[in-house]
């Protein structure tokens, strides 16, 4: 979009500034509607690549950069069963470890 933009510019047909960050603003996704409302309560004036480092901040802080994804799931394998299993809530004989008592500090 800014490509765009500065096309016009050579072809003398500019844009006012705040024109060309509305335009840009406006074509943005809606998972964006955060970051353009902190544009406009925080009354921004940034050129074409302050506004581009901004846009890449805050592409960053919603993971779209770091391609995080909501559910990874992975192939697993079943485990086979070691014995008879007890009912929920219950415990097994012998399988508690005594637990050690730490030594006093003197």
């Amino acid at each position: 979009m800014i490509g765009q933009i500065e096309t016009l510019e050579k072809l003398d047909a500019p844009l006012h500034p705040m024109l060309a960050t509305d335009l840009i603003l406006g074509s943005l996704p809606a998972e964006y509607s955060q970051t353009v409302v902190n544009f406009y309560m925080n009354k921004l004036e940034m050129t074409m690549p302050e506004l581009l480092k901004f846009l890449t901040t805050a592409e960053e802080s919603l993971g779209k950069g770091k391609g995080k994804s909501v559910l990874m799931v992975e192939g697993s394998t079943i485990a086979k069963k070691s014995g008879p299993r007890s009912p929920a809530g219950t415990k097994r004989k012998g399988s508690k470890k005594p637990k050690q008592r730490p030594t006093p500090l003197r």
